[in-house]
């Protein structure tokens, strides 16, 4: 999964302006902290993120990513571990 969503997420944002620079240093973030695989997905211009973590991991990693995007001055991010 990792290499799919490292080429398609870029590749939508430019084609398709489906991203935000939100979700594109949230899925940087989900990536930096160890993750397995990450992209956005959802409606345009909003959407959502997802990344692929282990399941011992997935605390660290929402941490990490919700300190990355509240010093970019980025909203509060929700996360749904499953």
């Amino acid at each position: 999964m990792a290499a799919c969503s490292t080429g398609l997420t870029p590749r939508l944002s430019l084609d398709f302006e489906v991203s935000s620079p939100a979700l594109n240093r949230t899925v940087d973030a989900a990536y930096r902290s160890g993750a397995l695989g990450a992209r956005m997905f959802g409606a345009g211009r909003g959407g959502s993120a997802m990344a692929l973590v282990r399941r011992t991991e997935a605390e660290r990693t929402a941490r990490l990513i919700q300190e990355d995007l509240l010093a970019a001055g980025d909203p509060r991010p929700g996360f749904v571990l499953v």
